[in-house]
């Protein structure tokens, strides 16, 4: 099973592409046969029950982990499932799911299982819910967040280590606020008329990797990372006696068209797309108020609410050519690091806002939006 980074509650289902080999064994193999060993010796604690006679097979044991997924509380806005009780609890697929509420069934749905998984493309996608903490009167949820001050939270465990350590008093949790360049900031009314959008930035499943220098994770898309590249050719240097890991032929040149390179991009939410006249792939600055501003390509989505624009943050605006062919997109992919602003830093952490800012848009094809 994996999860991935995405705005929607998701999961999906990777069957083995090759069978293990020689005397590798699964996960699931291996746990059998610890408990048949432990069983044979006499292990009071390990049952057949709980083992050999409750799993037939590996699809048996994934089958009872996703047994009560997706687990989410029917809260938020747009209300996920506006069918069912506010606050119920929903378990089963995302076209048929059940809901609980105080403890009682108020809707039996289809539970979700491998083979539900496997006829559906692999993956299951519920539907999102922002604001979570919240009922639709704006009362709280009671729900979200699962905090004893009912707040959001950030808690350190290594400075609570050091306190214990060393009987200092050093912080340990501080609550989120809001960001200094949010557009709901009340400080900031008269700027917002100018700088109307929300800019953030997240991870997204394949960043860490660097994404396009791997051309094979190049070409898989993620909320953030869409194949909208312009046309480019690359030459990959020889690489004398290194193994070739890229997938590139070495000390040749190599062209990229259009739409085979996954690249990070703008996501806007299709009402305000529509409202200023924008559409996927077209070509936008996002400038700040103080007058700093990165360039990238639109994607319109139903997965970002309105005010929102959101990109991914690492992989884009490398200028470097020592980092693969990411280089040659450069120049309409965003570097959110332009962004910063020096007098906006957490006093308590040093992290910069960067990635929670006012933006207008500025459309590069027709000039002014």
């Amino acid at each position: 099973m994996s999860d991935v980074y995405t705005m929607s509650p998701e999961i999906a289902i990777r069957d083995q592409a090759i069978k293990p080999l020689y005397e590798s064994k699964t996960p699931f193999e291996i746990m059998m046969s610890f408990s048949d060993a432990l069983i044979k010796n006499g292990d009071p604690d390990i049952r057949l029950d709980d083992f050999s006679l409750r799993y037939k097979n590996e699809e048996d044991f994934i089958n009872e982990i996703i047994a009560e997924t997706p687990g989410f509380c029917n809260t938020g806005k747009p209300l996920p499932y506006p069918d069912l009780p506010e606050g119920s609890l929903i378990i089963g697929t995302p076209d048929d799911p059940g809901a609980v509420l105080d403890g009682k069934i108020i809707k039996k749905g289809e539970r979700l299982t491998v083979e539900w998984l496997r006829q559906h493309h692999g993956v299951a996608v519920w539907p999102a819910g922002y604001f979570r903490y919240k009922r639709s009167d704006g009362s709280p949820s009671g729900i979200y967040p699962a905090t004893s001050s009912k707040r959001f939270e950030f808690a350190f465990s290594y400075l609570a280590g050091l306190n214990s350590k060393f009987g200092t008093d050093y912080p340990t949790t501080f609550y989120w606020s809001g960001c200094r360049w949010n557009p709901q900031n009340t400080l900031f009314s008269d700027l917002k008329r100018e700088y109307p959008f929300q800019l953030i930035t997240g991870r997204v499943h394949h960043a860490m990797t660097m994404t396009a220098v791997c051309p094979y994770l190049a070409e898989t898309e993620t909320e953030c990372m869409k194949p909208l590249n312009n046309d480019f050719r690359y030459h990959m240097p020889d690489l004398e006696n290194m193994p070739n890991k890229y997938g590139i032929p070495a000390g040749k040149q190599t062209i990229f068209n259009t739409g085979s390179v996954s690249i990070p991009v703008f996501a806007f939410n299709r009402a305000d797309a529509e409202r200023i006249g924008i559409e996927t792939g077209d070509l936008v600055m996002l400038e700040t108020p103080f007058r700093k501003s990165v360039k990238g390509k639109v994607y319109v989505t139903d997965e970002v609410i309105p005010g929102v624009i959101k990109t991914a943050f690492g992989p884009g605006g490398h200028r470097s050519s020592g980092i693969g062919f990411v280089h040659n997109t450069s120049e309409y992919t965003p570097n959110i690091n332009d962004l910063f602003d020096p007098a906006n830093i957490s006093g308590f952490t040093g992290m910069p806002g960067f990635g929670d800012i006012m933006v207008r848009v500025i459309h590069l094809k027709n000039k002014g939006i």
